[in-house]
């Protein structure tokens, strides 16, 4: 559980065929900020974020609550200040979700983030690729066959795969076996808020997406990949409600920590939870 209601959470994540350099490797994860107003949980969280040290900062999406013009003007400037007050060594990027409007994935452009669509990069200072897939307030679905094309055109692409780390950015966790068949080691993803209303005893009520009730957060295992889905910052309204807040579901904002390890859970090809949270 977090440390502070909707501040960082520290996870140690062990991968079997993580690449040495990547040992104690550390990436923020951010995502469903879903932003109405500025608010001081949420300057927290950037003044504790500004004294990690971080080696990548990553963003999964809804940055803003969809048709609600006033998160549009607060998106733009908070990650303004986040971006210039956390520096991650290998800086930030970050995918687009359900509710970002076209006008706001515009203005975005402007800050210092790499936003990946169907697109994929590979790092030059620590053996890691990184693939962003879309989904947006346009188009829900990534294009497989982009990001396939995407991957298969990185310089690496043709190298010791297990010598690097395939990174997948994704909103939606539910896109995990995609992720799998892209080659990906890790994804991470957001979307289901952990359900954001739950009964005693983590029982998710709904997630907003395909995956059973059960794998609305924590670590899911599809044969060789994990994927870390974070319960998120923000709120929605829920089940078409204007109902906003969270129940027996604190947000939070993963702090990873990779470790050269046996990953957890076994393969199959099916999708289980190997670390609930």
């Amino acid at each position: 559980m977090p440390l502070a209601y909707g501040l960082t959470d520290p996870i140690d994540l062990s991968l079997t065929h993580l690449p040495h350099a990547l040992d104690r490797f550390r990436i923020a994860h951010l995502t469903d900020l879903h932003l109405l107003k500025r608010t001081s949980r949420l300057d927290r969280l950037i003044n504790q974020l500004a004294k990690l040290r971080l080696d990548l900062g990553v963003l999964t999406g809804d940055y803003m609550l969809r048709n609600r013009a006033t998160g549009e003007c607060q998106t733009l400037p908070y990650l303004r200040d986040l971006t210039n007050a956390v520096k991650p060594k290998l800086g930030w990027y970050g995918v687009f979700g359900n509710h970002d409007k076209p006008e706001l994935i515009e203005q975005l452009q402007q800050l210092p983030i790499n936003w990946l669509s169907d697109e994929a990069v590979a790092l030059s200072e620590k053996p890691i690729e990184i693939v962003g897939l879309s989904c947006t307030n346009q188009r829900v679905d990534p294009e497989p066959i982009t990001a396939a094309c995407a991957v298969a055109n990185l310089p690496t692409a043709h190298d010791d795969h297990e010598a690097r780390l395939r990174l997948v950015l994704s909103h939606r966790p539910d896109f995990l076996p995609m992720a799998s068949d892209l080659g990906a080691t890790l994804m991470l993803a957001g979307h289901t808020h952990g359900g954001q209303m739950r009964l005693p005893f983590n029982l998710p009520i709904y997630n907003s997406s395909d995956l059973p009730l059960h794998l609305s957060s924590g670590v899911l295992r599809h044969r060789d990949t994990l994927a870390v889905v974070s319960r998120g910052l923000g709120t929605t309204g829920f089940l078409g409600s204007r109902v906003r807040f969270r129940l027996f579901c604190p947000p939070h904002a993963p702090i990873l920590t990779l470790r050269r390890n046996t990953s957890p859970g076994e393969r199959t090809d099916d999708i289980t939870c190997v670390s609930r949270w």
